[in-house]
C-alpha cells in the first residue's frame, strides 16, 4: 500500500483518539520514506477533508484526528421545462 493510505488506515483506526506525529514519521521509516514526505501526505488528507490536525498551543501539529464522514443529502430540483427564453447560441469563439 502507498504511504498516503497506510498513514489514513492508522488514523482512521485511532479514531476517537489523536495519532501522533511520531507514529506518523515512524510510518514512513518503515515504508522508507522520509518524513517530509509523511508532512505533505498528511496535508494532502488534511486538504481533502479526511483528517484533522491537531495543533498545540504554539500551534505546532502534534497529531492527527480522524473525521467521520458526513452522510450525502439528494435534494430534488424543482426546475420549470420552459423558462420563457431561449440562450444564445455558443459560436465556439
Amino acid at each position: 500500500m502507498s504511504l498516503q493510505s497506510e498513514i489514513y488506515d492508522a488514523v482512521k483506526k485511532t479514531n476517537p483518539n489523536i495519532y501522533r506525529i511520531d507514529e506518523v514519521f515512524g510510518i514512513a521509516e518503515l515504508l522508507g520514506h522520509k518524513q517530509s514526505l509523511a508532512e505533505r501526505k498528511c496535508r494532502l488528507l488534511v486538504h481533502a477533508g479526511l483528517i484533522e490536525a491537531v495543533r498545540n498551543e504554539k500551534k505546532y501539529i502534534i497529531g492527527y484526528k480522524y473525521i467521520e464522514p458526513k452522510p450525502f443529502i439528494i435534494l430534488k430540483e424543482n426546475r420549470q421545462e420552459n423558462l420563457g427564453f431561449a440562450l444564445p447560441a455558443y459560436s465556439g469563439r
